[in-house]
């Protein structure tokens, strides 16, 4: 069958007249990528599994569209290949919307000759090489185990290619290893209202051979696409954010514990910290009537926060709106998501306490006026899991924020922006669990990190999102897996390890990667003692624990160079080492950190021996 392409002196794509076969020939680095046919798929509204998307047929237009039609059960399904200076942008749509539920954009690419590596934002980011056994996954975006970037990376011997998703909701990724070794990672667009009822559009570019490339185009993308916010603009509007850098980021609990908070803040200070981000000192949440573990959510009064503040610590309080306990009220009642059926929509819940989402324009209301009212001393604003969670629908028509009508993702998004930003939160700092990087312009800190891996892991950490966003936004780790293991906080999958402890493997990393440490160093904290149960107990953590001690002791000199390296581009990032275990890194005011993450000493070329678990900077 006839061969069809569009062409410029760096790309070509090409394909069969039937829309099979695609090719996308990257002429500078002479490496030609074909799309996965296993991987292009779609699926119907009355499917409960993919469908293969093709054959079906394709032709020219113009000089630089190269277009797709395939029809599945009287379903039209278009693919656009628009051949652009240094990339392609691809476009989907349905003709018959409602038909549509899913559909790949536009699938999983691999060389034509050698072997194949995915770089995958899951949390900071990881490398794989189809270690391990066949699986299939799919992963969301924002969050544990989960996408912090709208990316994909394709990495060869020679080349790479980056897949951006420039339609930002409504998508998830697909990523697996075959029972014959190939592996395969893409995007699956997702249906919004029950369709695909707009156009969804993904690019691919061409780039050099590593993970640094990979991220240094996306980083471009990002910024060519907006909005794009340094810390320098940051500053600008808001001059807390400048107290981030050289900060410890310190846990205290969720629990209210038996403590002088203040004086506890004042032995921290007295051993080197000048900065802290103390959080939570207060809950902020529509109703506190419930307890963990059976304590009550931590509330200190408002002497107590005077206090830590005069050390010169940041304050904060748990913001947790994007969900609330059923007080029977009307007013609540009337700030609930709901679903198609109009009915709430339950979520956490601890012990019998269960709490039901929110409406995110509501949130924004109740936040806005917190901060300005009861919350008014925080300097700032940690919120629970918005970024993890990040846009929903809603169709409670009833909600006068969305005027009457079902709201989308996409519109969603929107006021998921407008509460972290400046105009809900004013001059304070902004942080939430989990990285979803549409949102890294209006926020400050996202958290959710990977232990080091390296060697025999089954994927190796490497620093995806610092690579992009390191002058704009800090990735932390989440509150529970801070330096100090106390609480048995423990998650394995097939993409790493993440939990509570290591300190010295994670202070390693940080430094390596320009990050503030995270530690637990006094407080009280509720656990699961069955999750599916949902029951809890409580634990204490003091100052003078011996892990606390430790991860203070590793944490320290973190802060230090994290003061000289936070404000800064991340370069650079390298393995040393056949094994991965020695690191290297090059921050924009020319800082080198060399780490080492093994627990052995390691020659390191120019350095002499590195001990186990530690790192030097220049």
């Amino acid at each position: 069958m006839t061969q069809i392409a569009v062409a410029n002196p760096r790309l070509e794509i090409r394909c069969r007249e039937d829309g099979t076969e695609v090719r996308l020939i990257d002429h500078c680095r002479g490496v030609c990528w074909e799309l996965d046919e296993q991987t292009r798929y779609c699926r119907l509204a009355e499917d409960t599994a993919p469908r293969p998307l093709g054959p079906g047929r394709a032709w020219i237009t113009g000089e630089r569209a190269l277009i797709q039609e395939f029809e599945q059960s009287g379903a039209i399904i278009r693919l656009e290949w628009l051949l652009l200076e240094d990339g392609v942008e691809v476009t989907l749509t349905a003709a018959e919307p409602t038909a549509v539920a899913a559909a790949s954009l536009p699938g999983s690419f691999r060389p034509t000759a050698g072997s194949l590596r995915l770089a995958l934002p899951v949390m900071q980011g990881v490398l794989f090489d189809g270690r391990g056994e066949p699986f299939s996954e799919s992963l969301g975006y924002g969050g544990h185990n989960s996408l912090s970037m709208a990316m994909l990376g394709y990495l060869t011997e020679k080349a790479g290619l980056l897949l951006t998703v420039e339609s930002l909701t409504d998508w998830q990724a697909t990523v697996g290893k075959r029972g014959d070794g190939s592996c395969y990672a893409g995007v699956e667009q997702l249906p919004s209202l029950g369709s695909l009822r707009y156009p969804r559009t993904s690019r691919l570019y061409p780039t050099d051979p590593d993970h640094n490339a990979l991220c240094k185009r996306y980083r471009c993308r990002v910024q060519e696409r907006g909005p794009w916010r340094s810390w320098e603009e940051k500053i600008s509007e808001r001059p807390s954010v400048a107290r981030l850098f050289g900060a410890l980021m310190t846990f205290i609990g969720y629990n209210q514990g038996p403590f002088d908070y203040a004086a506890e803040c004042g032995r921290l200070r007295a051993l080197g910290f000048d900065r802290a981000f103390v959080y939570p000192v207060r809950f902020n949440t529509y109703s506190q009537d419930f307890l963990m573990g059976g304590d009550r959510p931590i509330a200190l009064d408002d002497a107590a926060i005077a206090e830590i503040k005069a050390l010169g610590f940041d304050v904060s309080p748990w913001t947790w709106v994007y969900e609330a306990l059923d007080d029977g009220s009307d007013w609540l009642d009337q700030g609930y998501l709901r679903n198609a059926a109009g009915e709430k929509v339950p979520n956490w819940r601890i012990d019998q306490f269960q709490w039901y989402h929110c409406c995110t324009p509501f949130q924004t209301e109740f936040a806005r006026r917190q901060y300005q009212g009861p919350m008014a001393a925080m300097t700032w604003s940690h919120y629970d899991v918005n970024a993890t969670v990040g846009p929903r629908e809603c169709h409670g028509t009833g909600h006068p924020w969305h005027q009457g009508r079902v709201l989308d993702r996409r519109e969603d998004l929107e006021f998921l922006r407008e509460l972290l930003s400046p105009v809900t939160n004013g001059d304070r700092v902004v942080s939430s669990e989990g990285v979803r990087d549409c949102l890294a312009d209006v926020y400050d800190v996202g958290t959710t990190k990977l232990l080091p891996a390296w060697g025999e892991a089954s994927c190796w950490t490497v620093p995806m999102t610092l690579l992009v966003y390191h002058d704009s936004l800090v990735h932390d780790w989440w509150e529970l897996h801070n330096y100090n293991a106390s609480g048995r906080f423990e998650h394995r999958s097939r993409f790493g390890v993440w939990r509570d402890g290591a300190a010295r493997e994670k202070a390693a990393m940080d430094a390596l990667y320009g990050c503030p440490p995270n530690v637990f160093p006094f407080g009280r904290q509720y656990r699961w003692i069955d999750i599916a149960s949902r029951k809890t107990e409580s634990y204490t953590v003091r100052l003078e624990d011996p892990v606390v001690q430790q991860a203070l002791a590793a944490a320290l000199p973190v802060t230090r160079l994290h003061r000289r390296t936070g404000p800064q581009e991340l370069l650079k990032h390298e393995f040393l080492s056949e094994d991965g275990a020695v690191q290297a890194t090059e921050f924009g005011d020319g800082t080198r950190v060399v780490a080492n993450l093994a627990d052995e000493a390691r020659e390191v070329e120019g350095l002499g021996p590195l001990p186990g678990c530690s790192w030097r900077a220049r």
